[in-house]
């Protein structure tokens, strides 16, 4: 198994990091997420689980690290959706998964989501919607 992954990381098919491989997205099979410039919260939501988060800096480095997102996420079994919301009215929707996403996204994303921001930049948590 191995041997099969170091010759699709020389084929450009994969790359390693941290000793893990992972498969390489071509661009082609990407696309930009035009995110809402205007929103004051951002309510993600997994299943049964809510968190409303208000705006903050963890929230605009997600965003700005979230440039490229694959094409096929809605086929995705374990995706969240991402509301975005100004003065209670929804701005916008869009699907997240850890997979899809860009790495650095999906770290700043587990932040948020497991609370390590400073205490103004906690999100409230919110089950059985």
């Amino acid at each position: 198994m191995k041997a099969e992954c170091e010759q699709a990381v020389s084929l450009g098919e994969m790359y390693q990091k941290h000793n893990l491989y992972y498969f390489t997205i071509p661009a082609s099979e990407t696309f930009e997420p035009q995110f809402p410039k205007e929103f004051d919260t951002l309510i993600v939501e997994h299943f049964e689980d809510r968190w409303v988060i208000p705006r903050n800096r963890l929230v605009e480095r997600f965003l700005r690290k979230s440039r490229r997102v694959y094409k096929e996420i809605g086929s995705s079994l374990n995706k969240y959706t991402l509301r975005f919301m100004l003065d209670g009215k929804e701005t916008g929707t869009f699907l997240y998964d850890d997979v899809c996403y860009p790495e650095r996204a999906v770290t700043i994303m587990r932040e948020i989501l497991i609370n390590l921001g400073s205490d103004t930049d906690k999100p409230q948590r919110m089950e059985n919607r």
